[in-house]
């Protein structure tokens, strides 16, 4: 409708100006920012195309104060590099490109979300002295930053040495968003629109990056797994604010109990295989758990997984049967940017909030209601 009105070949007419020419201009570049978020999220391209648009940058106006106009800005900044991560790092074309070349691109893409994202905060601060209520929509920016920075890095090999990257990004994307509830859930407006404009705009890999890195390290992802769970119990209180919330929670609360009694059962499965070597043999029970807990992954969208348990190798004593194979540094439990490969068939996560998910909610994993520890 954008391309049909010509809003995306906007230009000022000093002869014959047009009153309406600032709300045309910022109703076109709040389109493009949701075509750009959405699209990628969804995995598809985005229908507004830079080579396509004229109309320029917002300036402060009557119609639009400075706060809109950098806030806008940003987001239309941000939707350019949101619009390259869809189709340089995930489209069709990023199959041929070389670990090196991708891990390249992936950085300069981050590079980039990072000087804009500079470039905001040094507005912030100088707003901060004239408009005292920033501080929220400052920090839902901080969130949406975070998760496109996360999700421009994943797409580095998973064995190339800036690859932790990815998840430091992640890790501060959720901290911020756990932080926002715990700072402004007293505000039932600012809460709402932080919810339905943030929060569910947010792509969720940041969530499903660290979901990763816990159940590959079940033995050294305790704060990665705290995290996930303050994460979850930080939007319970909204999940009655519109079904979409509602899904949204539900979802991340099933990742949430797979988590946890995956690390549950790996923990035992390790206590098991350090006792005795008859005590050991018990632990062959624990392998239908975990090839279970495999079933439910694999159900989620992760394929290729494999047993925690191998029962045919052995020690060097041939008594014990080495019980984890993910600690072989071949062995990869998972692979992040298969599931962030849209383009090739497999899982869109967002599709998962149009499943029902009550099935997988009932698989036997506890409920989270009960075993979260609150914000």
């Amino acid at each position: 409708m954008c391309r049909a009105l010509g809003y995306n070949r906007l230009l000022h007419n000093s002869a014959r100006p047009d009153p309406l020419f600032s709300r045309k201009s910022m109703l076109f570049w709040s389109v493009y920012t949701l075509d750009r978020n959405t699209s990628l999220r969804l995995g598809r391209a985005p229908a507004l195309q830079d080579y396509d648009i004229s109309t320029p940058m917002l300036t402060p106006d009557d119609n639009a104060p400075p706060a809109t106009v950098t806030m806008i800005n940003f987001w239309v900044e941000c939707g350019r590099v949101q619009g390259k991560i869809s189709t340089q790092l995930y489209g069709p074309e990023a199959s041929s490109l070389g670990a090196d070349e991708r891990a390249r691109l992936a950085e300069s893409l981050a590079d980039e979300l990072e000087e804009i994202h500079q470039r905001k905060a040094k507005a912030d601060f100088n707003r901060r002295r004239d408009e005292m209520n920033v501080d929220f929509m400052i920090h839902g920016d901080d969130v949406m930053h975070y998760s496109n920075l996360t999700l421009a890095l994943y797409a580095i090999p998973v064995n190339h040495p800036h690859r932790f990257r990815a998840l430091e990004a992640a890790r501060k994307c959720l901290t911020l968003s756990r932080d926002v509830s715990r700072n402004h859930l007293h505000n039932v407006h600012a809460w709402k629109v932080y919810c339905h404009w943030v929060l569910l705009h947010t792509p969720l890999t940041p969530f499903i990056g660290i979901f990763c890195n816990t159940i590959t390290n079940p033995q050294e992802s305790q704060q990665d797994l705290n995290l996930l769970e303050d994460f979850v119990s930080s939007i319970q209180p909204a999940r009655r604010l519109s079904e979409g919330i509602e899904r949204y929670y539900q979802l991340c609360s099933i990742f949430v109990q797979v988590a946890q009694a995956y690390v549950r059962a790996h923990t035992a499965q390790y206590c098991l295989g350090n006792k005795s070597g008859r005590d050991v043999l018990t632990s062959y029970n624990l392998q239908p758990i975990i090839g279970e807990f495999d079933q439910h992954l694999a159900a989620l969208g992760f394929t290729g997984l494999e047993s925690g348990l191998d029962l045919d190798e052995t020690q060097g004593d041939g008594i014990a049967p080495r019980i984890f194979v993910d600690t072989d540094p071949n062995f990869h439990l998972f692979e992040m940017t298969n599931l962030l490969d849209r383009y090739s068939g497999s899982l869109s996560l967002q599709g998962l909030l149009e499943q029902d998910l009550l099935q997988l909610d009932n698989a036997g994993f506890g409920s989270f209601d009960d075993q979260s520890h609150g914000i």
